[in-house]
């Protein structure tokens, strides 16, 4: 719960310094390629923290039986993983069926949106292409991008996926927007930390669902051995 309200903090000071920009520019000529980078590097590690979950785990030192992005169930288990989840029907709001393959609807979304981010990250921060008179657009329509990625888990499959994918896009969209609304380094680091938080936020938010879907849940399994 303390990760959500620093979360929703922080997108209130968004919307502070949004509408009042009460930070003036620094002048600093390598702030869009400087940050540019930075947000484009969290893109990249996150589209392979789907693809590659064990491995990441293993840098990370969770120690956790992380599987990859598709799976291929095990018939003779009853708790063989399809797209990241048990194969129970609980779950299978969680995935989704593509040319045969289980996927995990959650992180298609977020892989999905870590590709559109990081096309959208080289369009501004690159190549230089200007938002005119839509930055404070940028900054609401980003932040509730974000606020609904964070109640996604409300919605099956699809709607999961189109979901996470607008969630990781709404960071994007809210760090552009306030760059070019203050043209700050410091308020660009700011958020840049910000959106890892809503990151880690998001990650919570679907290990309680998880967990609470497993405690709702009346049959005997394994899994609450």
């Amino acid at each position: 719960m303390s990760f959500v309200l620093a979360s929703v903090l922080g997108l209130t000071t968004l919307a502070l310094f949004a509408i009042s920009s009460p930070v003036s520019a620094d002048g600093f000529i390598l702030r869009k390629p400087l940050v540019g980078s930075i947000f484009t590097l969290i893109c990249i590690l996150g589209a392979l923290a789907v693809v590659f979950p064990k491995e990441c785990n293993s840098i990370l030192g969770s120690g956790g039986e992380g599987k990859s992005f598709v799976f291929h169930a095990v018939p003779s288990s009853n708790l063989a993983l399809k797209g990241h989840h048990i194969n129970c029907e609980r779950f299978f709001p969680h995935t989704l069926r593509f040319e045969g393959h289980v996927l995990c609807a959650a992180c298609s979304g977020l892989f999905i949106g870590a590709l559109a981010s990081l096309f959208g990250a080289v369009l501004y921060f690159f190549v230089g292409i200007e938002l005119e008179q839509l930055k404070l657009l940028f900054v609401a329509v980003g932040a509730a991008l974000v606020i609904v990625g964070f109640i996604q888990f409300r919605f099956p499959s699809f709607t999961r996926l189109v979901l996470n994918a607008f969630f990781v896009v709404g960071a994007f969209l809210v760090l552009i927007g306030v760059d070019a609304l203050v043209e700050n380094l410091l308020i660009d680091l700011y958020l840049i930390s910000l959106i890892m938080l809503w990151i880690f936020t998001r990650i919570l938010l679907s290990q309680w669902d998880h967990s609470r879907t497993c405690r709702s849940c009346t049959s005997e399994c394994e899994m609450k051995k």
